[in-house]
């Protein structure tokens, strides 16, 4: 998980265990391990990457006026923190209205090697990116207009992640841009789109699984025992019209277990 510090920076980090003997480490130095149900807090300088043994909830607070250092008349917030794997490639997102919210932010996270890749309502970003050190993400903000609705897209499916935010005077606003919330067990996503044709014709499967760690390896189709294939996109005749159940079996390379969906 990569949580940064915001427009303000005025940043705290709690990552809380949901198994005991949770080893985490905060920009690769190991920390104190956690016991399910136990929590830390982490204060934020710069830009933060938490790798665990097993899964964490990872929250990040803005410091509200009474904690703040200079004081700022703002309100507290906090941000849910979701990992890199769990990124998506287009964000339809917004900000308020309310007249009591003098500034509106966003912060992004994106491989560096991809941050020119990203256009905001079809043009270029233009935002100033800041690497991670000792990781290939980096960060970049934005200062948005109130009351507003943004399309932030990156134009090679590449993904990255987005926290929205505002302030005023005692209020603030924060929320997580969105995300795709696939299962993280370590296994890849079987899916697969194909054409309609008619009887007699081939029909084309295009595989469209994916896996956000590993690299697929293997693909195993079953035309509802019409035949198979190990293709990766392949073609099928069906002996007759009608609807058949079409199943997808992909395999990755996880060194730990051999996982397949």
């Amino acid at each position: 998980m990569i949580f940064c510090k915001n427009f303000l920076q005025l940043n705290l980090g709690k990552l809380l265990a949901n198994q005991n003997g949770t080893n985490y480490s905060i920009n690769g130095v190991p920390q104190v391990p956690l016991n399910a149900g136990t929590w830390k807090d982490h204060h934020l300088a710069v830009g933060t990457v938490v790798t665990s043994n097993f899964p964490v909830f990872v929250a990040q607070f803005l410091r509200g006026s009474a904690c703040s250092v200079p004081p700022l008349e703002i309100d507290p917030l906090m941000l849910d923190i979701l990992p890199a794997e769990q990124y998506t490639s287009d964000y339809l997102f917004g900000t308020s209205d309310y007249d009591r919210y003098s500034s509106h932010h966003a912060t992004i996270v994106v491989e560096t090697a991809q941050t020119g890749t990203l256009l905001l309502d079809g043009l270029p970003l233009g935002a100033t990116f800041t690497p991670i050190v000792g990781t290939n993400y980096s960060t970049g903000y934005l200062t948005l207009a109130s009351a507003r609705t943004y399309n932030l897209v990156s134009n090679n499916g590449s993904r990255f992640g987005l926290f929205v935010y505002g302030y005023g005077q005692e209020e603030s606003y924060g929320y997580t841009g969105g995300g795709n919330l696939i299962k993280l067990d370590g296994c890849p996503i079987a899916k697969y789109t194909a054409d309609s044709v008619c009887l007699g014709n081939p029909t084309t499967f295009t595989n469209t699984s994916f896996d956000p760690k590993y690299t697929i390896v293997s693909h195993e189709w079953d035309f509802d025992g019409e035949g198979t294939s190990n293709a990766q996109n392949p073609t099928f005749t069906f002996p007759a019209a009608g609807t058949y159940n079409v199943k997808l079996k992909v395999t990755n390379n996880n060194p730990t277990k051999a996982c397949a969906d």
